[in-house]
């Protein structure tokens, strides 16, 4: 007999880790289905230096604001964990959602890039944050 038994032991064996693997990539992937918090990511270059034109406000469900007070509407993907701009000042920019606070932005193919948002609870209704 070999080391793990019959092919059989095996099979299951190898089935039962796989198992296992997929249930830790859907809990490190559970934060994507909460839905943006509201408040403000402040995004910030790899030297972590806030660039405020990059930043953005959750205003609600479905209403982003920006550092200089333009208004748009975003959608979020809970299944990839993504939020898309789809008007206002941001319109065809995306973030991916690295943790439950914090998105990184993403380049025009849908590559991450260094810049990091992390959430802050300021006001996304107040003008300059």
């Amino acid at each position: 007999m070999h080391q793990f038994g019959s092919n059989a032991t095996r099979a299951v064996l190898i089935l039962l880790s796989c198992v296992a693997m997929k249930n830790v990539a859907r809990a490190d992937d559970a934060f994507k289905a909460v839905p943006p918090r509201v408040g403000v990511y402040g995004c910030m270059n790899q030297d972590a230096m806030e660039i405020p034109g990059l930043q953005f406000g959750i205003v609600d469900h479905d209403t982003y604001s920006t550092f200089e007070g333009g208004r748009g509407y975003y959608a979020y993907s809970p299944s990839a964990g993504v939020l898309t701009f789809n008007s206002g000042p941001f319109i065809g920019l995306r973030r991916s959602r690295e943790t439950e606070r914090t998105f990184r932005i993403m380049d025009e193919n849908g590559a991450p890039t260094a810049m990091l948002c992390p959430w802050t609870s300021k006001d996304p209704l107040k003008l300059h944050w």
